[in-house]
């Protein structure tokens, strides 16, 4: 079951626990990151201004993303990825 927070950071901050447990990384798109680097560089930016209809989704898998149905689309911001010998 996935977990509402209002902050980006708060929702990282939701799956850090699972994220360290299985010595994940979080995957934009464009980099990898470790949840100590992202919090860090998250606590630090200027706040992103969303619809307040929509909330950060934090996902049992250790992925974040944003929706505002609901659920029903959610944006994924950082899927959580296990790297391996092959996709390092």
């Amino acid at each position: 079951m996935a977990t509402q927070h209002k902050t980006l950071y708060e929702a990282v901050k939701a799956v850090q626990p699972i994220v360290e447990r299985d010595g994940l990384l979080l995957d934009d798109g464009a980099m990898y990151w470790s949840i100590d680097n992202l919090l860090a560089e998250l606590y630090n930016a200027p706040t992103t201004d969303y619809d307040t209809d929509g909330y950060y989704v934090a996902a049992i898998d250790g992925s974040v993303g944003y929706t505002t149905d609901d659920g029903y689309n959610i944006q994924w911001i950082y899927k959580a990825v296990k790297l391996d010998d092959n996709n390092e």
